[in-house]
């Protein structure tokens, strides 16, 4: 039987600002060996590395751009959770932006590699490439052509997918910025 006593984040918040430091480090140390998605939280929260990106990049491509030869399986929900969890763990907007754009990039060259046509894929990159929009142009005008340089680049690479993939993503981009 689940205990009722904890089922909101005000009773555990409550409960744990009674812990001692000793106790709170040990409970830090628990989440983080729970699993390598927490170490990977923990790391990007607390690195001031400039790379932060490459591990999250390597989730992303390695679930929404398997090798297919290999029996490796698709995960966008993979993916999409890889972008999630590094807002979370960084805010940095510009980041998830990069993640975006790479999300959106192995999904162009999955497509072209293996002629790929599935809807929820499809939607998955356009949902994706309209979040990068959107963060793009919420960003100061002198950042704002960078990042639709990095925004056209993708819409240009898309020229080998079919099916009107690449006239999509023009539609949502020209919407926002012509």
């Amino acid at each position: 039987m689940k205990s009722k006593e904890f089922k909101s984040w005000g009773k555990i918040e409550k409960a744990i600002t009674r812990f001692k430091k000793k106790q709170l480090l040990e409970l830090i140390k628990k989440l983080y060996h729970l699993s390598s998605a927490n170490q990977l939280f923990f790391q990007s929260f607390l690195s001031k590395q400039e790379d932060k990106l490459k591990p999250y990049k390597k989730i992303i491509q390695d679930s929404i751009h398997p090798y297919l030869e290999d029996n490796e399986p698709l995960n966008i929900e993979n993916a999409q959770n890889a972008i999630t969890n590094y807002k979370l763990a960084t805010n940095d907007t510009l980041g998830q932006f990069e993640l975006l754009c790479f999300f959106v990039e192995c999904g162009i060259n999955f497509i072209s590699s293996y002629s790929f046509h599935e809807n929820d894929y499809f939607e998955a990159i356009f949902v994706a490439f309209e979040d990068a929009v959107n963060i793009a142009i919420e960003r100061p005008e002198n950042e704002q052509k960078r990042l639709q340089k990095r925004l056209y680049e993708l819409i240009d690479s898309a020229s080998y997918t079919g099916y009107g993939f690449q006239s999509e993503l023009d539609i949502v981009y020209k919407r926002h910025f012509d």
